[in-house]
């Protein structure tokens, strides 16, 4: 078919439709053939649609089986997320208590490599600071879950920048002393954990705070 033997026949096949008409299909068959028609061809072939005028190439539409798993069920109201639960805000005297206790955690983890000259200390300073977490384990466990889900994360930083500072600070002042002098340290900071001296219980300013704050 030449172009004005196949533009007519566009336009009378246009024409007989209507100026109403919602669509026109044009498919291309392997055999090169053009065909214009008011149904979908269900052969193989490219195959176009106009609408408004326009060729657009056929996009087939979605199954309605695909669509039925993304819609609710009828009479099925879906499950609403759960909300995340309201925290107590944290007092000044809770979040000190907080930042205490965090201090000594922090304290025994910077100073074990001061106090470990020789494999018999470091034996001895890592047993201790073994044992003192252990028989403080749910005091620890309760200031590390207000740290990190009722302490707000500015106030939560400055805690940590805090600690940071006193830390090093002491680290700093120890190390500064002799080799005697930082034994000294040792020993004590030892006979401190295994006695019970530094246990949480005993610091009535960080144990009331940790006790008395209740999740909701």
């Amino acid at each position: 078919m030449n172009k004005p033997k196949l533009l007519l026949t566009l336009l009378g096949v246009a024409a007989a439709f209507g100026a109403d008409a919602q669509q026109l299909y044009k498919s291309v068959g392997t055999d090169g053939k053009v065909t214009f028609s008011d149904r979908a061809p269900t052969g193989d072939g490219k195959v176009s649609v106009m609408r408004s005028n326009i060729l657009r190439p056929l996009e087939p539409k979605e199954p309605v089986a695909s669509l039925a798993g993304a819609l609710p069920k009828a009479g099925v109201i879906p499950a609403a997320r759960p909300l995340a639960p309201v925290r107590t805000p944290a007092t000044p005297e809770l979040e000190e208590a907080v930042s205490a206790l965090l201090l000594q955690v922090e304290l025994s983890k910077k100073f074990e490599p001061l106090c470990s000259p020789t494999l018999l200390a470091g034996r001895d300073y890592n047993l201790a600071v073994y044992n003192w977490r252990k028989r403080n384990a749910l005091f620890l466990q309760q200031q590390n879950r207000i740290l990190m889900e009722v302490i707000d994360p500015i106030k939560r930083a400055a805690i940590y920048r805090k600690v940071e500072i006193s830390v090093d600070a002491s680290l700093l002042e120890t190390i500064a002393l002799n080799a005697a002098g930082r034994a000294k340290w040792c020993e004590r900071a030892i006979l401190e954990m295994n006695s019970g001296i530094s246990d949480v219980e005993k610091n009535t300013a960080v144990a009331a705070p940790l006790t008395a704050y209740k999740f909701n």
